[in-house]
């Protein structure tokens, strides 16, 4: 297959997964006259936003969830996520697992394009600044894409073995051809930071605080989306004193507060808008909508009030929020469900993500994707220190985060005892963000799943399930397809 052209617009990764393509549309730019000027540079990552848009919420955060112990599938699951939820059933050809690899390579393979060919530009004084801007932003968006990666189709992190684990094939220029292996764990991660190291180059000299907002927060990736990503990455290394100096850095600037309100944390989530927001994307309802949480309310129906949504929270779940938790309000709804198997007013659904007006004057289930905000780094800090030396300061985070979310604070934990509330609060805080598998298999724990809220509600068949620390499926195989296209892959144990 040759590759003539590099798209212009760019429409959802789904769309570009497995497509044999000599020609396309008219609205592309020939390869060879791409970077004529900063400004094909920018249309080319502003086209990555719209990829990432398509790698943001949907299958990328609730299949990763809807596996682990949180939710139970209810009656009108019509089989949506079924195999994923199920755990034993899974496959190498399951659309769940194989959907994100192709999605996030697609995303990587039009910022390769960037990173390869932006040199090609000589920019006047003047475009300096953007065309920074926009090459840092290929290389930020490409770490954030490989860091998902190794997430999901990787083993934890283990200083002892990563020279060794296999991790995803590190490709790093735009050639479609190219067959690569699995570079290790330790060699993808050391990728991430030199492509973040890189951003923060570009980006040094630049004032974020006059790039342009969406809503209250900022819709592009700034210096501050750098160190939240430092954070997150150096708690999958266990590095915890990193983890901590780089999340500090936001918290203690004071530039993104938690909120402390009822209605505040009902606004961050219904329409998007917050103070401890630190990268959102933007959409347009009627244009570049993302993907949508949509499985955890699904149908609406105005006529009689109603939802028929696909998983609900466990009981477990919901009885973990004190009634002065200001999120057990926010994250849930006591709406009339209409399931198959009958009509239910006494269940809670996740209302985490709920039909609004926001983006349709009609109502839908459309959000901006957030991707950094505050409150994860407060449990970044709470972890790191807990399995650290700095139980002290670990402590004061866990209760900022609780006391803003409505909760006294605790007192006298330390050790294996703080761990254990840090590990509720991540439940807590990051419930249907994506989070929960990633969490267990760096904890090194199984799971027994919730029991339902109401089991005349649920799938039975689901419920009794019990995964064993370090089972093969907390990570994912490598798809199916791709093994037979590229020799040089090795498939994970156990699939």
């Amino acid at each position: 297959m040759k590759i003539k052209y590099i798209l212009f617009v760019l429409i959802l990764s789904s769309f570009f997964t497995r497509c044999d393509l000599d020609y396309y549309p008219y609205d592309n730019i020939e390869q060879s006259q791409s970077f004529q000027s900063v400004g094909d540079i920018g249309t080319l990552v502003n086209g990555s936003y719209a990829l990432l848009r398509g790698v943001s919420y949907g299958r990328y955060t609730v299949a990763p969830d809807l596996q682990t112990d949180l939710f139970n599938a209810t009656s009108s699951y019509g089989n949506n996520y079924g195999i994923v939820h199920a755990w034993t059933e899974l496959l190498a050809t399951t659309y769940d697992i194989e959907y994100p690899w192709s999605g996030y390579y697609n995303l990587i393979a039009n910022l390769n394009n960037v990173i390869q060919n932006h040199t090609l530009v000589t920019p006047s004084e003047e475009e300096v600044t953007a065309y920074n801007t926009y090459v840092g932003e290929a290389y930020f968006i490409r770490a954030y894409a490989y860091a998902h990666l190794i997430n999901l189709y990787a083993k934890a992190y283990k200083s002892s073995t990563a020279s060794t684990d296999l991790g995803v094939p590190l490709n790093l220029k735009y050639d479609i051809e190219e067959k690569l292996p699995r570079s290790t764990i330790k060699e993808v991660y050391d990728q991430i930071f030199a492509d973040l190291g890189e951003a923060e180059s570009k980006w040094k000299d630049i004032d974020f605080s006059k790039v342009a907002t969406y809503k209250d927060s900022p819709s592009r990736f700034t210096k501050d989306a750098i160190t939240a990503l430092k954070a997150r990455l150096y708690l999958n290394l266990e590095e915890w004193n990193n983890a901590i100096t780089e999340a500090e850095k936001i918290i203690t600037s004071g530039s993104y507060p938690l909120v402390t309100t009822k209605e505040a944390l009902k606004t961050l989530w219904g329409s998007d808008k917050g103070t401890e927001i630190i990268t959102h994307l933007v959409i347009d309802g009627s244009k570049e909508a993302p993907n949508t949480n949509a499985v955890y309310l699904n149908g609406y129906s105005s006529t009689d009030a109603t939802y028929i949504p696909l998983y609900i929270p466990g009981k477990k779940v919901y009885e973990l929020y004190h009634n002065d938790d200001f999120r057990k309000e926010v994250y849930f709804a006591n709406h009339t469900l209409k399931l198959a198997s009958g009509n239910f007013k006494n269940i809670y659904s996740l209302n985490k993500y709920p039909l609004t007006k926001e983006f349709s004057s009609t109502g839908n289930l459309l959000h901006s994707p957030i991707l950094f905000r505050t409150a994860e780094l407060y449990l970044i800090v709470a972890e790191a220190g807990a399995r650290g030396t700095q139980s002290d300061l670990a402590l004061t985070r866990l209760n900022d985060l609780r006391k803003a979310r409505g909760l006294p604070a605790l007192t006298g934990l330390s050790g294996d005892a703080l761990f254990e509330e840090v590990k509720d609060e991540r439940v807590r805080e990051l419930l249907a963000e994506g989070t929960r598998l990633t969490d267990l298999k760096r904890w090194g724990l199984g799971f027994t799943r919730s029991e339902p809220q109401d089991e005349s509600a649920v799938v039975k068949r689901y419920v009794d399930l019990t995964v064993e620390p370090g089972d093969d499926k907390f990570v994912w195989g490598i798809p199916s397809y791709d093994l037979n296209l590229n020799p040089n892959l090795v498939q994970n144990q156990g699939w």
